[in-house]
């Protein structure tokens, strides 16, 4: 780019502090990591509790996003999980004890064809 380092890191800060960059992500190896399951689980939520429920679920590590939606489910959440009962344990004794919840569909990616941005959690 013929710009030496300093002119990069003073770009990027004005980039960060203009609010133009909001963070920046990593994309961690998959077969280092240990990671090996990624599930979307769509979970439909008592109505008043939406919010409540989605920053619960925001706090817990194997959740790597939570959004509430339209469609077939209040909120889609989706898990990282090192293996099939890891993802278990997440949903029956997390997902699972949230009184809110009152239903939840769990779909495993099985293959993935494209990911960028934000959601490259390294598969």
């Amino acid at each position: 780019m013929g710009l030496t380092e300093g002119a990069v890191r003073g770009r990027v800060r004005r980039l960060v502090r203009g609010k133009v960059i909001e963070r920046f992500t990593i994309s961690p190896s998959q077969q280092l990591t240990g990671v090996r399951l990624l599930a979307r689980v769509g979970v439909d939520v008592n109505p008043s509790d939406l919010k409540k429920v989605a920053l619960d679920l925001a706090k817990f590590d194997e959740v790597y996003f939570v959004a509430l939606a339209t469609g077939a489910h209040d909120l889609l959440v989706d898990v990282i999980a090192e293996d099939m009962e890891s993802l278990k344990k997440f949903l029956v004794e997390r997902l699972g004890k949230i009184e809110s919840v009152r239903r939840s569909d769990t779909s495993i990616v099985m293959e993935v064809y494209k990911w960028r941005g934000a959601y490259d959690y390294g598969f």
